[in-house]
């Protein structure tokens, strides 16, 4: 944060966002207006401009990347302050659970956007019974432990955290294009490839070579996962297969079985959650309206795989009230205690918490400010 208070060349949303800020804290000034911030942004995202109702997650979003990009740019580092406050890291694992090969990649995130789970994943009727046999082989390497699965009666907030790291059954036609059961299958002896002829065929591409039987084109296959520098005339190189559009030039690998899962590997300063309230329907864009119950605070621990302190206290809340023709949005902030020398001007241990709701403000409760319908959540570690 020193370099925003000493640099003069902030970009145009920094600044903004500063200015801002000074005047809140600073300035005696019962009403502050956005609108130098809200112009620069409506400039920057087209979908802000006018006076139609607009997302605040998505507000949020292109707020803190806008903000994230321009001072990568100028302090030429990916180490920002928003990075720092607000950024986290997934890891998004998949199981194939035929092979059991376990791969993984880490994303970043600003924040966390859960579901609003169902009592139970829809699932068509014919598919249930292999759906309830993979679940059971998912249970059993789910590596969180028992405390956070998603198995809570009570629609609370680590329902919601429970249902976003809840491993995703992939099958069927969303089954997973598994490498090392291909590499598998393609490595075995010459009789298992002739039973397995017919998945071969249904699962691979058409090579364009001529006249080739169910081995030699197997070969091709297998050359091409090791990366063998020997290219059969017709044969396309991994260039040209990834640049093509055709499906004849794109390799596919064996579908299998498995699990796709999100866990926490690093979680920020501030954490803030959004509740996915609208969704897409066959009849357009609905709300779910659910009640979420949050807690004043949180312990996260158990969702995260490293030791430590892991408590976080609610700081602010966004709510949305009304429906996707009109709806409108209000914001509850906990005062933090706060001193003049040594001495605090609030009693010790008391939060004070305001309702915000355009130009009006006011004095709330701590009852008030945990009952409503959230719809962004900030929290701080303490």
């Amino acid at each position: 944060m020193q370099d925003i208070e000493d640099s003069p060349d902030l970009g145009s949303l920094t600044s903004a966002l500063k200015s801002l800020i000074v005047d809140a804290w600073l300035r005696d000034q019962l009403v502050l207006s956005p609108k130098i911030l809200l112009s620069i942004i409506a400039k920057q995202w087209p979908q802000f401009r006018g006076r139609y109702q607009q997302d605040s997650h998505e507000l949020l979003r292109c707020l803190l990347d806008g903000i994230d990009t321009q001072e990568r740019t100028r302090l030429k580092t990916h180490n920002t302050f928003v990075s720092a406050l607000f950024q986290g890291q997934l890891k998004s694992v998949v199981t194939c659970l035929q092979c059991g090969n376990v791969s993984s990649i880490q994303e970043p995130f600003l924040d966390l956007s859960l579901p609003i789970p169902e009592q139970r994943p829809s699932v068509e009727k014919q598919d249930q019974q292999e759906y309830d046999r993979l679940k059971q082989l998912s249970d059993d390497i789910d590596p969180r432990p028992m405390s956070v699965r998603a198995t809570q009666t009570c629609l609370d907030l680590p329902a919601c955290l429970s249902a976003f790291t809840d491993p995703e059954i992939l099958f069927g036609g969303n089954s997973f294009e598994c490498a090392e059961c291909t590499r598998k299958f393609l490595g075995g002896d010459q009789d298992m490839l002739k039973v397995l002829q017919k998945e071969v065929e249904r699962n691979m591409i058409n090579l364009n070579v001529p006249e080739v039987d169910i081995i030699p084109k197997v070969t091709l296959y297998y050359m091409t996962l090791k990366n063998v520098p020997i290219r059969p005339k017709n044969f396309p190189t991994e260039k040209e297969r990834e640049g093509s559009d055709k499906p004849s030039q794109r390799l596919k690998l064996l579908k299998k079985p498995a699990t796709k899962q999100y866990l926490l590997e690093k979680l920020p300063p501030i954490l803030t959650f959004h509740f996915k309230r609208f969704k897409a329907t066959w009849n357009g864009v609905e709300k779910v309206s659910t009640v979420v119950r949050f807690p004043d605070t949180i312990d996260m621990s158990s969702y995260i795989q490293k030791p430590g302190n892991w408590s976080y206290r609610l700081r602010g809340t966004v709510e949305h009230s009304g429906g996707i023709a009109g709806g409108h949005y209000i914001a509850c902030i906990k005062k933090r205690l706060s001193f003049e020398g040594d001495v605090a001007t609030e009693p010790e241990g008391v939060d004070r918490w305001f309702y915000f709701s355009d130009s009006q403000f006011h004095e709330t409760s701590a009852t008030r400010a945990l009952d409503g319908q959230a719809y962004l959540l900030f929290y701080e570690k303490e």
